[in-house]
């Protein structure tokens, strides 16, 4: 009865004062000092092609810092574009800079640690298939040229508070994995050169996909690194009605767990289609996402590594009932298996964790917050 009424409690509290989901379980990896748990992209944010600087000032605010501290968020990631940051010759963009840095300080201030994801470049961006980054020595100068930059105003932050992530979602040719294993092992050893001790999070090549981590070339004999993954899966859920992706020509019924899309539904897909979606056919659940992270966990364990699930998240599109089962589920197996994650993410209508009608989601935010038990 007691722990009923505990649960109630913490409902009724994000309900009314956005203030119930301060997380209780002991911290990963005691002996590690970069320990988070549950957190939240600052997205649509520096990683929007947006130099409007009203907009960048307003949309992440110190009291909505406050208001993610409330809600149980240790960690955020923050996404940044190098356009947004540095101008053609990489000089700083001052202002912009400098809304960063306060919003990076501010977080650390309220013990909410930060990871710097290098999100967008100009010759990296994820999910294109040329991209110039893997084609030539001078493209992967400039590369570390952008991290020199970032480099020397970040390392003044303490190794404990603030991380760096090399990457978003790279995308190397499919049968070149070992393109962006050398970049990432180059980048690894020029961060060291000046913060031995500096967490670093890498992906692995095709969008930090699990299937992909078999590829992954992790530098050994550095307990400084964090494997980070992405899940979306199945994506015909995920990104249903997404205007901007390639499922958008799908409007029929969906569910979750179980088969994406029932049999008769996917007889009734154009044949060319039924190849491409014959994944939809997979019973998706809980224990398809636990067998799913294996392939990550042993790469861990491999090197004695902690793990973060970088981005997940389920457009509003989806119904409620089934999208609130999923975030359930993608949880309980990381916090099964003391992975850290990290929503995608705070702001858009159809990612983020306010509603259309601007009110935070608070089903959505129940569904992925440390439950009492």
């Amino acid at each position: 009865m007691l722990e009923k009424r505990k649960k109630i409690i913490v409902f009724l509290l994000l309900i009314i004062s956005m203030s119930g989901f301060a997380a209780t379980a002991a911290p990963l990896f005691p002996e590690k000092t970069f320990q988070i748990r549950q957190g939240i992209n600052l997205n649509e944010w520096l990683e929007k092609k947006d130099l409007d600087l009203v907009r960048m000032d307003s949309l992440i605010t110190h009291e909505k810092i406050l208001l993610l501290k409330r809600l149980g968020f240790d960690h955020v990631r923050i996404p940044i574009r190098e356009d947004n940051l540095f101008d053609e010759k990489l000089n700083y963009r001052g202002s912009i800079m400098e809304i960063l840095l306060d919003r990076v300080d501010y977080c650390i201030a309220n013990n909410i640690k930060v990871i710097i994801d290098l999100h967008v470049t100009k010759n990296h961006r994820f999910g294109a298939e040329d991209n110039a980054l893997f084609t030539s020595e001078r493209e992967i100068e400039h590369f570390m040229r952008v991290w020199k930059k970032l480099q020397d105003v970040l390392y003044r932050y303490s190794t404990d508070s603030l991380a760096y992530e090399c990457l978003n979602e790279p995308a190397a040719p499919k049968k070149k994995h070992f393109l962006w294993n050398e970049i990432l092992r180059k980048w690894v050893d020029f961060i060291r050169q000046k913060e031995p001790e500096r967490y670093l999070f890498i992906g692995s090549n095709r969008g930090n996909q699990l299937w992909t981590f078999k590829y992954l070339d992790v530098p050994r004999d550095d307990p400084y690194l964090v494997l980070t993954f992405h899940f979306y899966q199945p994506s015909l859920f995920t990104h249903y009605k997404t205007p901007w992706s390639k499922h958008a020509f799908y409007d029929g019924p969906i569910h979750y767990p179980g088969k994406t899309l029932l049999p008769d539904e996917y007889a009734q897909l154009p044949e060319p289609l039924q190849y491409e979606y014959k994944y939809t056919q997979e019973n998706y659940n809980k224990d398809f996402i636990s067998k799913g992270i294996q392939k990550v966990i042993s790469v861990a364990k491999r090197y004695n590594l902690q793990i973060n699930l970088g981005e997940f998240g389920c457009q509003r599109t989806v119904p409620d009932s089934s999208r609130y089962q999923w975030f359930r589920d993608v949880v309980d197996v990381m916090n099964e298996n003391n992975i850290s994650y990290t929503l995608w993410g705070m702001n858009g209508d159809g990612f983020g964790i306010w509603n259309i009608n601007q009110q935070l989601d608070s089903l959505m935010l129940l569904s992925i917050s440390e439950r009492v038990k």
